[in-house]
C-alpha cells in the first residue's frame, strides 16, 4: 500500500513541550512522484526501517566529520512505545499516552525526531508535499531526508554533543501509516 508522506516540525530541544501534536486530516491527497527504492520487495518492516535510519543518520553525520551514534539499547523500548502510540492515535507530537514529555519518557539528556506517513495525506497543521512510501528503504530514507530538511531536526541528528541513538518504529499494514521516533541522547 502506498501513503502519502508528510512531516510535522514539532521542536528539536530536549524541553517540556507544551503543544499537544497533530491528528490526521480526513483530506485525499492527489499524490506525487513515487521515489523508487532499490528493494525488490514491497512492504515496510519495522526494525529494518529503524536500521535504516541509523544508517542514514551516521551517513549524515559522517559526510560532516562528526563521531558515529553509539546504539542506545536502553531508550530503544521506550522510542518504539511512543511510535506506537502515534500510529494508533493517528498522531505526530512529542506527547505521550499518559501525556508525558521527552524529559518524562526517557531516562538521560535526549532529544527527540517525530515523523509519521498517513493514508489521507493530510493533517490539521501542516501538510507537505507527498511522496508514495511503499518500501523499509524508501521509509527510512524519506523519514531523514526531511528530518534533514527541518532546521530544529537537522541541529538534533548534527549535534557534537549527542553520544548515543535510538530508534523506534511502528507500521499498521491495515491503514499504511508509518511512524518514526528518533532518540538523540548524551552520557555525563
Amino acid at each position: 500500500m502506498s501513503v502519502a508522506f508528510l512531516l510535522v516540525v514539532s521542536g528539536a530541544a530536549p524541553v517540556d513541550f507544551s503543544q499537544e501534536g497533530v491528528s490526521v486530516g480526513d483530506d485525499a491527497s492527489d499524490g506525487a512522484d513515487r521515489a523508487v527504492g532499490d528493494e525488490s520487495t514491497r512492504g515496510i518492516d519495522e526494525e529494518r526501517v529503524e536500521q535504516l535510519i541509523r544508517e542514514y543518520t551516521r551517513e549524515k553525520r559522517s559526510s560532516r566529520d562528526l563521531d558515529a551514534l553509539e546504539w542506545n539499547e536502553k531508550e530503544q523500548s521506550p522510542a518504539r512505545q511512543h511510535a506506537e502510540y502515534m500510529e494508533n492515535r493517528e498522531y505526530i507530537g512529542h506527547r505521550g499516552s499518559s501525556g508525558e514529555t521527552i524529559s518524562q519518557r526517557y531516562s538521560g539528556a535526549c532529544a527527540e525526531n517525530v515523523v509519521g506517513t498517513s493514508p489521507t495525506g493530510s493533517f490539521s497543521w501542516k501538510t507537505f508535499p507527498s511522496v508514495e512510501v511503499d518500501t523499509s528503504q524508501e521509509a527510512a530514507r524519506h523519514f531523514v531526508d526531511a528530518w534533514m530538511n527541518s532546521e530544529g531536526h537537522r541541529e538534533n541528528i548534527l549535534n557534537p554533543g549527542h553520544d548515543s541513538i535510538a530508534v523506534g518504529v511502528s507500521h499498521d499494514e491495515e491503514s499504511g501509516g508509518t511512524y518514526a521516533v528518533q532518540v538523540f541522547c548524551r552520557s555525563g
